[in-house]
């Protein structure tokens, strides 16, 4: 506070005092005094010219100290939702959130902190939250941060935060993955203590410091235990069933073993092997359009495709549905709070459901919002019928699959009207569900259900009759009906055949359904990770939703990942890194010729189309389009084998696969040259 302000307000206080004389005079000047100065000291609050850390002031929602250089954030008043922390107050900028400002406030269930922000305290302990992001502007966190956010599902650490304190995330129990940037170095003792549903957590750079006592404790009752601090191993960690992983690795290069093609005919080097790539985003979090690896996501939750091809994706994080075309160009359509569930119909209508508002949006082509339903808690799923008749909604807290129509009438389509968790196949309120997360409709109007915590795909007719589809017991297993596994299924999508399609979060695989109840794995190995290339050997990161167009590929998303990961029927040459490194891949054969055309901004780095060595240059995604289009030539009149090399580079470590080529003969037909005589003689 400015000196002279300091030197008035001292006088009118202790002028009461001067010359005080008898009780009552002291008395009547020290109640002016004081009134006085009470009114100076509001009137240079208000108007920001009182600082100093000794004056608790308001502003809006918060109270908050003014050194005179920075505030700091001491209380907030406010209602709840998604609050938004100032970047400065006063002119002076927000740098601090002190201890306890959110603490055990439930009604807080979002948080933006500025960039200004370098310090906070522990100042969310018990609060709301169901989701968040860690700024890398923050260099310092007190324990006890986050601790007891029993409602926080999703967790983005941005690159430059280098420690995360101890007992910063201690029982926040529905926190299924955590990923840790490369700038995290530490990370302190029971950080994670009594997480029990954290299942995934990657390294994104080298393993950091654990602090003494261990990390990861008490993560639940069966079998998880503790994790030793400074343990060398990973791969055999004595906490069992949760994943570790550290994304520093050689890149990969997947081939088709053999090709065949006619000798006179260019044939594509191409099969019937499931391939996984990244159609937008990548595993770096943020909110940018964009095109491909260029745009930015923060957390997709959900996804649906349209009769076009286009994709639309609830991004949480940021409060966005987002529209992707087939091209991988992704468009924010609109802003819906806390959006985790989508829909699209035939008409192009999307449908969002705003968890933390409790209702289920509708949005027009051109982003318009409406509210089609409200009073929901916590919906989460959504399907909605080609005709855009009836929403089918996923009440994972209610242990219910409603019903909305077009009108915006809500009704219950099957579970405990009491909220009753169970596992009961019947009819209508008969039935029990336990913890049901998504939901899918075919074109006869039946519903399908991920019954997350029951560990089954169920099935729901437009009457209400409830019967399980798969799975039976928590596990991983492929077979018919209940001889199968899946494990916290969470997301599901049906096709036009009838196929259901499985986010199966705890197995780290996508999973697929015939009509008759036999479950395939689609594409995932089992490893928690971010690799792409072929479906049996790429890895995902706690699948969370699914859908499938027309043509058959399939889209997913995960919880553990920043980008939209297409499953597609292609073929022949994959390339890949989990590093996300720039790659380099040499192409050559033997005799024949390759041609390629190049997409998505791939660029050739050294030789020239049609030749037979081709280089190409970009990142993985780029690659993989680029080489998809890959097409040989035989040497003209000759057949028999010949052999595709294809070097993949990070830059460090060199991969080398090969593939066979067959080279088949073609029985040409003959040609009749033509006589090279002009004129003919009249008497020869």
């Amino acid at each position: 506070m400015p000196t002279v302000f300091r030197s008035l307000l001292r006088g009118l206080w202790h002028g009461g005092r001067v010359g005080a004389g008898p009780a009552a005079a002291w008395g009547r000047l020290s109640r002016v005094g004081f009134a006085a100065w009470r009114f100076f000291a509001a009137v240079l609050a208000a108007s920001g010219g009182i600082s100093g850390s000794a004056w608790a002031q308001t502003s809006g929602d918060f109270t908050y100290t003014d050194n005179g250089t920075v505030v700091t954030i001491t209380a907030y008043n406010g209602a709840g939702g998604t609050v938004a922390i100032p970047s400065s107050i006063g002119g002076h900028p927000v740098t601090t959130i002190a201890d306890g400002v959110f603490n055990n406030k439930t009604a807080v269930t979002g948080i933006s902190i500025p960039s200004s922000v370098t310090t906070v305290g522990s100042a969310f302990q018990g609060s709301g939250l169901t989701s968040l992001t860690l700024p890398g502007t923050v260099t310092s966190w007190g324990p006890y941060t986050f601790a007891d956010c029993h409602s926080l599902v999703s967790l983005t650490i941005a690159t430059g935060v280098t420690t995360i304190s101890s007992e910063m995330f201690e029982r926040c129990d529905y926190l299924t993955s955590v990923v840790f940037p490369t700038s995290i170095t530490s990370i302190g003792w029971y950080a994670f203590n009594g997480c029990s549903r954290l299942s995934s957590v990657t390294f994104l750079g080298a393993k950091p410091t654990f602090g003494s006592g261990g990390v990861f404790v008490a993560m639940a009752t069966s079998a998880r235990g503790y994790y030793p601090s400074g343990s060398a191993s990973w791969s055999d960690p004595t906490v069992t069933g949760l994943i570790m992983s550290v994304t520093s690795a050689s890149p990969v290069v997947s081939l088709e073993p053999s090709f065949t093609g006619a000798e006179d005919t260019p044939f594509l080097l191409a099969g019937s092997t499931l391939l996984v790539s990244t159609l937008a985003g990548s595993s770096t979090p943020g909110n940018a359009d964009g095109t491909g690896a260029a745009a930015q996501l923060g957390n997709p939750r959900g996804v649906a495709v349209d009769t076009a091809g286009n994709l639309y994706v609830p991004d949480s994080t940021n409060g966005n549905v987002r529209k992707i075309t087939p091209a991988g160009v992704v468009t924010t359509l609109a802003s819906v709070y806390q959006a985790f569930g989508v829909a699209v119909d035939a008409a192009g209508t999307v449908y969002a459901s705003a968890y933390g508002n409790g209702r289920i949006d509708k949005i027009t082509s051109a982003g318009a919002v409406s509210t089609l339903a409200s009073s929901f808690n916590m919906p989460l799923g959504l399907a909605v019928d080609a005709a855009g008749n009836n929403v089918y909604v996923a009440g994972h807290v209610a242990n219910q699959v409603f019903k909305v129509t077009s009108a915006g009438s809500k009704t219950t389509l099957a579970g405990s009207s009491g909220g009753a968790q169970g596992y009961v196949d019947a009819t209508g309120d008969a039935a029990r569900f336990y913890t049901p997360r998504g939901v899918a409709v075919d074109t006869a109007g039946n519903v399908y259900v991920a019954d997350t915590d029951n560990h089954r795909i169920r099935m729901i007719t437009s009457a209400g009759v409830v019967t399980t589809l798969a799975g039976s017991t928590n596990g991983f297993a492929n077979g018919t009906g209940a001889a199968a596994q899946f494990s916290s299924p969470f997301g599901v999508a049906v096709d036009a055949a009838g196929y259901v399609y499985v986010a199966d979060q705890g197995n780290q695989r996508y999973r697929k359904i015939s009509p008759e109840g036999v479950v395939t794995t689609l594409a995932g190995s089992g490893t928690s990770g971010f690799l792409n290339g072929t479906a049996a050997a790429a890895q995902f990161s706690n699948p969370n939703s699914v859908a499938v167009d027309a043509a058959g590929n399939v889209y997913v998303t995960e919880d553990g990942y920043s980008g939209i990961r297409k499953i597609s029927l292609s073929g022949g040459v994959s390339v890949s890194d989990v590093d996300s490194a720039t790659l380099t891949v040499a192409l050559s054969v033997s005799r024949g010729t390759l041609t390629t055309t190049l997409t998505d901004g791939a660029t050739v780095s050294t030789g020239a189309l049609g030749s037979a060595s081709v280089t190409l240059s970009g990142t993985p995604t780029q690659l993989n389009a680029a080489l998809l289009a890959l097409t040989y030539q035989g040497t003209a009149n000759t057949t028999g084998a010949d052999t595709l090399t294809v070097t993949v580079s990070d830059g460090t470590t060199p991969v080398t696969a090969t593939a066979a080529i067959t080279v088949t003969a073609v029985n040409d037909a003959p040609v009749a040259a033509a006589s090279t005589l002009t004129t003919i003689a009249e008497d020869v």
